[in-house]
């Protein structure tokens, strides 16, 4: 199972999938209201809609309910923030994809709690989704790596602690 919770890069992950899916039996869940506009691949978004394996799931207020359900967490995104889906689902102790972008790749340590692709590149996007399938040990591994970064970098405390120390040299009190 895998997870994406937006639109933005929805037809690379849509492309990747069905090209990975005709060699293995790998869901898709997609978790999240659609923002569906223009630049999404109509052709290939309807085909999504008849394969039994993707799994549409609308807007949710118990996400946690979907990340323990999972085995990876994707996000394939062309631009973020510092993406709190990507540290909850680091919390929740899963392996990500993500694109190699600011924001996410600031929230995950590559090729250790995490694959980043290049944006908007489907077949690297595959790539690293047939890695994460194919390799248990890999999930495995980088899920535990994951849940630790979180609780060494990402702890409520110590993220209050980084606050304040910021706000201090921001205001000259240091």
């Amino acid at each position: 199972k895998v997870r994406v919770n937006r639109d933005k890069g929805i037809n690379e992950l849509l492309e990747a999938y069905k090209n990975m899916s005709a060699e293995r039996s790998a869901y898709l869940m997609i978790v999240g209201p659609s923002e569906m506009d223009e630049t999404v691949n109509a052709e290939l978004y309807n085909w999504s809609l008849t394969q039994e394996k993707i799994i549409y799931t609308g807007g949710t207020k118990t996400v946690e309910q979907y990340l323990a359900a999972a085995d990876c967490f994707v996000l394939p995104s062309y631009r973020e923030g510092l993406a709190i889906s990507a540290l909850e689902s680091q919390a929740m102790g899963l392996p990500l994809v993500v694109t190699d972008i600011r924001g996410l790749i600031d929230a995950v340590v590559p090729n250790e709690t995490a694959l980043a692709v290049p944006s908007k590149d489907a077949a690297a996007l595959q790539s690293a989704l047939e890695a994460i399938y194919d390799n248990p040990s890999m999930r495995e591994e980088f899920g535990r790596a994951a849940h630790k970064h979180i609780c060494d970098n990402f702890e409520q405390q110590r993220m209050f602690a980084y606050i304040l120390e910021d706000r201090k040299r921001l205001l000259g009190e240091q």
